[in-house]
């Protein structure tokens, strides 16, 4: 049995130096308020007996801190030397969350930039990955076009730290933060790796996670929103991952965490910065991280994170506990209880996380019950031979407006499983909506003006559709981006447009802030192909890969500014427009800009298309409201009206296979949630995994009953010959 070594709600001296740590620093006092009940906390610790005691871990440790203070704590042991919460444990790449601060003290210092190439600071670096890519693990081939976990990778930028400084990183991090927050506990260990080589405690930890909470490294607080912003891709698809932390969202909620695992250590962080809740756990087993693929981003993986999301942000009568060593009855009315829930994917994700803890300790009796409770209780979901193996590509829990692809490689002739669940397609399908009437709008955030476009950095163009609000374009990040269409009349639309900042890439909005800017519109009479488009300051057709044809946009106190086609004035508002295509009063300070050049085609007259657009701001957004004339209004059948998957040749981008071409099967909910399932040989080669998404009905954003399955995208897997 487990021995309880220790277990206190506040522990006064553990209290005084997490108050202290910064000089009696005054605690902010604008977070939320909660505090774990003692029935939450209790049931909390439970679940952790019984995971420690199924997974036979060698020593565990963990804390809960609230509001700053160590509100519960707990160590279990089978040895004579009690663990507490100064207990210094290995916590390997769990160090990763140290090496931001010191990135971002450098930028503060200006002696290093995020988005500076690798090669400016380590002349032997092969290829184009910037700081930013390295920290993120978006590196690998083509910077910022797939998520991989590379630790490897990551370590390059201790050698970045080192060329920019002048020091090395482990003299930084035990400088400017083990020494200044009298973390006595931490130390690097005798591999002196400064990626993952640290050891530390709960308090150590406790006490850095509320330095990262008070932002008290940094003079410029703007810089510490770096920390848990996630990284976009190329597509504008939104990865797991910040600088040194992932970033995970499940049914908005935002856990950012990191982990560490070894030979006879684990180590997780999970903060949710909401509530003010950090869960920190240490291990003297690899077994409390290793069975459950935590480098995938996903941390709900872990049956340790899975109970601390259902205690403290689900607990409930609908979040029943079940015990996966009981009765195969008792097991299967509990998971079909929650089947028509918005709990379904936690239990799913929980059930594979126990068939993997009794299969890897030889428990198999247990094992195939819970396989057989599995496809039993979840006929729609992917057959368990199939999950627990590694796909060699996919794509999950797809959002709204997405373009999202991933590469895979065979180098032989292959037999693949392909898995795929989406919205019922109507119609005819195109790929190239620029096609169709459309407005295209620009952004180069530093307003570089490059002969170029910087898919993986802060240039973005943003396209929509005349009466459609699915967002396509390049590197488009999405995260509270609105855009709403107004047709008003049989010759005229309009669109109006929200920005979120941080979205655009972090920029702080003052007067005086000039950014790259441009806007398009595209034209088409009726025909397979648009006729024409006119532009507001461009007279090229190649915005979307050549940043110096742009304008520019600047932000004014106030209203009013010159009209131009060079300049645009963005007018101040202290009042956030409502988003729907239907201009407001604040509208009238801004500043009418008509669009005056002809990029290509034949435009016959102002009839036959013209346009004006107003520009707006606060702290918060950039908006944009666009007038169209248009004496024929044009979308081609079909387009866009599905969410969707294929496959295709890289080089050739030659489609081999897709999902509509497939006879569909319902996937439960809602008559348009459809899956198809398909065997299919392919030759060696290089590939790509795509999928598409529309503006409705998507992942965690359901307008109608959800699927009856956890897979919402494509998934390929090997299958055995």
């Amino acid at each position: 049995m487990f021995k309880t070594v220790t277990k206190i709600i506040v522990v006064n001296i553990i209290c005084i130096i997490v108050f202290n740590y910064c000089g009696g620093r005054k605690v902010n006092q604008g977070v939320p308020a909660f505090t774990p009940s003692a029935e939450q906390l209790t049931s909390f610790e439970n679940q952790l007996d019984r995971l420690s005691g199924q997974l036979k871990l060698s020593g565990l440790s963990a804390v809960l801190v609230n509001n700053r203070e160590i509100v519960w704590q707990k160590s279990w042991d089978t040895g004579s030397n009690a663990a507490t919460t100064v207990t210094p444990y290995p916590i390997g790449t769990l160090t990763n969350i140290f090496v931001p601060v010191i990135v971002l003290q450098l930028m503060e210092e200006e002696k290093l930039d995020l988005n500076d190439p690798v090669m400016k600071y380590i002349d032997t670096y092969n290829g184009k990955a910037s700081n930013k890519h390295l920290l993120t693990h978006t590196s690998e081939g083509t910077p910022a076009s797939t998520f991989r976990y590379n630790q490897r990778e990551f370590s390059r930028i201790a050698d970045v730290i080192e060329k920019a400084s002048g020091n090395d990183l482990t003299d930084l991090v035990s400088d400017k933060i083990i020494d200044k927050l009298n973390m006595q506990q931490t130390s690097f260990g005798p591999s002196g790796n400064s990626t993952e080589g640290l050891n530390s405690s709960l308090n150590d930890l406790a006490i850095f996670s509320r330095a990262i909470d008070d932002t008290i490294f940094l003079e410029n607080k703007d810089l510490a929103k770096y920390l848990f912003r996630p990284m976009y891709l190329v597509t504008g698809e939104r990865t797991p991952c910040s600088i040194g932390w992932f970033v995970e969202y499940y049914r908005n909620i935002k856990f950012c965490w990191n982990f560490g695992c070894g030979n006879n250590y684990s180590s997780l962080l999970i903060k949710e910065p909401n509530r003010q809740l950090t869960l920190i756990l240490l291990s003297k087993s690899e077994q409390m991280n290793q069975l459950f693929d935590l480098q995938t981003g996903n941390c709900l993986n872990s049956p340790f994170a899975l109970s601390f999301l259902k205690t403290f942000f689900f607990s409930g009568d609908s979040l029943p506990f079940i015990d996966y060593q009981a009765g195969y009855d008792s097991i299967k009315a509990k998971l079909t209880a929650t089947k028509s829930t918005d709990d379904r994917d936690l239990y799913v994700r929980e059930l594979l996380s126990y068939i993997k803890m009794f299969e890897s300790l030889g428990k198999s009796e247990i094992g195939s019950k819970l396989i057989k409770l599995y496809n039993d209780v979840y006929p729609n979901e992917i057959d368990y031979k199939y999950v627990k193996e590694t796909p060699l590509a996919e794509i999950n829990g797809v959002h709204d407006s997405y373009i999202i692809q991933r590469e895979f490689s065979l180098n032989e002739k292959t037999n693949v499983r392909i898995f795929a669940v989406g919205e019922k397609q109507s119609g005819i399908t195109y790929n190239d909506p620029w096609q169709d009437d459309n407005v295209e709008i620009y952004f180069d955030m530093k307003d570089e003006k490059n002969p170029g476009f910087d898919t993986g950095g802060d240039d973005h163009q943003y396209r929509v559709q005349w009466n459609r609000t699915e967002i396509t374009g390049s590197n488009i990040p999405t995260d509270g981006v609105i855009v709403k269409q107004q047709d008003y009349s049989g010759t005229a639309y309009r669109v109006e447009f929200q920005f979120p900042w941080k979205t655009l890439g972090f920029v702080t909005p003052k007067s005086g802030l000039t950014i790259g800017f441009d806007v398009i519109i595209g034209d088409n009479d009726g025909t397979s192909q648009r006729k024409g488009c006119i532009g507001w300051h461009t007279d090229q057709n190649n915005a979307y890969n050549n940043t110096s044809v742009y304008g520019h946009l600047r932000l004014k106190n106030g209203g009013g500014g010159s009209v131009s086609d060079s300049i645009v004035y963005a007018a101040q508002t202290t009042r956030k427009p409502v988003i729907d295509g239907n201009p407001e009063g604040m509208w009238n300070s801004a500043s009418r800009y008509p669009f005056s050049k002809a990029i290509e085609g034949n435009i016959a007259d102002e009839n036959d298309c013209s346009a004006s657009f107003r520009a707006l701001w606060d702290d918060t957004n950039l908006y944009l409201l666009i007038d169209v004339t248009d004496n024929k209004k044009y979308s081609r059948p079909g387009v866009m009206q599905s969410d969707y998957g294929w496959i295709e040749r890289k080089a050739e981008k030659d489609t081999v296979w897709m999902m509509t071409d497939e006879k569909e099967m319902p996937a439960g909910g809602d008559p348009r949630n459809v899956r198809v399932e398909k065997q299919l040989q392919l030759d060696p080669g290089e590939y790509l995994l795509r999928y598409i998404s529309n503006g409705t009905h998507s992942y965690d954003h359901w307008i109608a009953d959800r699927p009856e399955t956890s897979l919402y995208g494509i998934i390929v897997y090997k299958e055995d010959m």
